[in-house]
């Protein structure tokens, strides 16, 4: 299993808010909930579409975590199933 680990900034933005200029996947993200504990919230959700490439579907669960401190996000973290990614890339 590979971990990667993502800081900044902008490599939020260019990863989850801002849509690649060629992207692999034609895909969109379907929230199923949202959980919020103190200053936590959590989103559960799935990543589906196509890869460009091999035409093959994918579709991920996915938990994004957001700590919000004082009306600004401090802290994001992501967690995915990769191997349905990697399995629509081969």
């Amino acid at each position: 299993m590979r971990l990667s680990i993502q800081l900044g900034l902008d490599n939020l933005l260019e990863s989850h808010l801002i849509p690649p200029p060629n992207p692999s996947f034609h895909h969109h993200s379907e929230t199923a909930s949202n959980i919020t504990e103190g200053n936590t919230v959590v989103s559960l959700g799935s990543f589906n579409g196509v890869h460009a490439g091999t035409g093959k579907s994918v579709n991920a669960a996915y938990a994004h975590i957001w700590d919000v401190v004082g009306g600004k996000i401090q802290r994001f973290r992501q967690y995915i199933d990769t191997l349905a990614v990697a399995e629509a890339r081969q």
